[in-house]
């Protein structure tokens, strides 16, 4: 094998490993918009008025964050949450909140659907989706540990293999 092809070869494990590092550690960002949709709760209760939008936006924004993480259960309430104060919202002028209440309600029925149980949860016991939720977290925690396997492997197999060359041409290493 060619010193040049090798490095070729080098060059795209270490690529390869750095892609799925990166892929592993977009981890959604749950924690801080949770803060943030407990700070508009707080706000909405003193002016309601002013506050209730940006809450509803909050709890639309943090679904979609957990949904991100697997944890479509709690996503689907946030959304439902946020449903509510937007259909209020809408009754009083429709013409501003038609489109997010219709993005909200779109995004209800994927978390419904993704979880089985039509439009609500009471169609199943609340039992049921958690285990199954639960069964799905432990399932993408033992996927992101092989994705760091498979990097850790792709980078002792780049530096191996860079000795490999530096050994072929001559080169000492120490």
């Amino acid at each position: 094998m060619s010193p040049q092809l090798l490095g070729l070869l080098i060059a795209a494990g270490l690529g390869l490993a750095l892609l799925a590092v990166i892929a592993w550690r977009r981890r959604p960002s749950v924690a801080p918009l949770s803060e943030v949709v407990a700070q508009y709760r707080r706000m909405a209760r003193r002016a309601p008025g002013r506050f209730a939008p940006a809450l509803a936006l909050s709890l639309q924004e943090l679904s979609r964050e957990l949904m991100a993480a697997g944890r479509t259960e709690a996503a689907l309430i946030a959304v439902q949450e946020a449903v509510d104060i937007l259909r209020l919202l809408a009754r009083a002028d429709a013409a501003r909140y038609a489109k997010p209440l219709s993005e909200a309600l779109s995004l209800e029925e994927r978390l419904a659907t993704a979880l089985g149980i039509g439009h609500t949860i009471a169609g199943r016991p609340l039992g049921q989706v958690s285990f199954v939720l639960e069964a799905t977290r432990s399932l993408g925690d033992r996927l992101a540990l092989m994705a760091w396997a498979i990097a850790f492997a792709m980078l002792v197999l780049s530096v191996l293999a860079l000795g490999y060359v530096a050994f072929m041409s001559g080169y000492q290493v120490l």
